[in-house]
């Protein structure tokens, strides 16, 4: 899962963070991957279930007319 923190800064050190040693060249590609400090990381779905009691997300609406609010919780 790719996760974005909304203040703008990374502080996630777990599988997938932008130094991690798993990102291959390949993964890279396919995930466009980028290495910067951007508050954007990647996730597995089990840890973001046992790490998270409740967020909310939203649809990236850049080329939207009307954007959409979505709570979920897990």
């Amino acid at each position: 899962m790719r996760i974005r923190n909304p203040w703008g800064k990374e502080t996630y050190t777990g599988p997938y963070y932008d130094k991690d040693s798993v990102w291959t060249e390949e993964l890279k590609k396919e995930a466009n991957y980028i290495d910067s400090d951007d508050g954007l990381w990647w996730i597995k779905a089990e840890d973001f279930h046992t790490s998270f009691e409740e967020t909310t997300m939203n649809p990236d609406v850049t080329d939207e007319h009307l954007s959409y609010f979505a709570q979920m919780e897990i």
